[in-house]
């Protein structure tokens, strides 16, 4: 554990800052990988590294999602090169598929035809069937007839978050920063927080809001278990009840 306290003390550049735990956990992942590979290797006898925590408390994670009519925002949103629009383009197809970036990375050997796109998810080598909605209808047929762009991880994020600031989506979010320790509560806006990854909790939520049944939208992301889906699950309890109070007033189940 001596390593882990060290991650947490170890300060960086002029200002000293200390790592987030996010990126502590990160690396004491890739390490721990490493010595379980000299591990089965019989390069070491040392297991010592099986004891190391390399998972994050449930609460100590914090993501946002998009709502629709901010999605709707950054679709429209005036794009500068090429680059920028097939970044955009490509999320807004994660943000109606749920589709990691890895399996964005590899439509062009998914089958799309009837409204479907199947694909072999790239993490879990499922199978999977997705609904092609009519919010991304136009996208599939225009990247279908001209090839869909591979895009790079990194770079995708960082142009994300520039066109969701270009389109102010810069509502101010308070969350938990886990940094050398210790726990503070940052202020930023929320295109600071958009990752490509906000797509596919976006469409989880949005879906899910929408009314569709759990097990439907748990087939299109792949979940496999109802703890995995709720950790995606990012409306609040007050969004949920007033959409819900909104269903059962268009059916006519209340009175008010």
């Amino acid at each position: 554990m001596d390593f882990t306290n060290y991650l947490y003390g170890y300060t960086y550049g002029k200002t000293g800052k200390h790592y987030t735990q996010n990126t502590i956990i990160n690396t004491l992942k890739v390490i721990k990988n490493l010595l379980h590979r000299a591990y089965d290797n019989e390069m070491t006898t040392n297991n010592y590294f099986l004891k190391v925590q390399t998972t994050l408390p449930s609460d100590s994670s914090e993501q946002i999602y998009l709502q629709e009519k901010e999605i709707r925002k950054l679709s429209q949103v005036k794009t500068e090169n090429e680059q920028e629009r097939e970044v955009r383009d490509m999320f807004i197809i994660a943000c109606y598929t749920a589709l990691r970036i890895s399996d964005i990375q590899q439509l062009n050997k998914a089958i799309i035809k009837k409204g479907v796109i199947s694909l072999y998810q790239k993490k879990t080598k499922e199978l999977v069937e997705i609904p092609i909605l009519k919010e991304i209808a136009p996208l599939i047929t225009y990247y279908q007839q001209i090839g869909f762009p591979v895009i790079n991880k990194m770079k995708a994020n960082k142009i994300i978050r520039t066109l969701a600031a270009r389109c102010h989506i810069d509502e101010t979010i308070n969350h938990k920063e886990y940094r050398g320790g210790e726990t503070t509560i940052v202020t930023v806006p929320k295109y600071d927080m958009i990752s490509f990854h906000t797509a596919r909790r976006s469409c989880v939520t949005n879906l899910y809001k929408r009314g569709y049944p759990i097990n439907y939208v748990m087939s299109l992301s792949g979940h496999r278990s109802i703890q995995a889906f709720q950790r995606y699950m990012k409306a609040s309890s007050k969004e949920l009840m007033s959409d819900f109070v909104h269903l059962l007033r268009k059916e006519k189940a209340i009175l008010l």
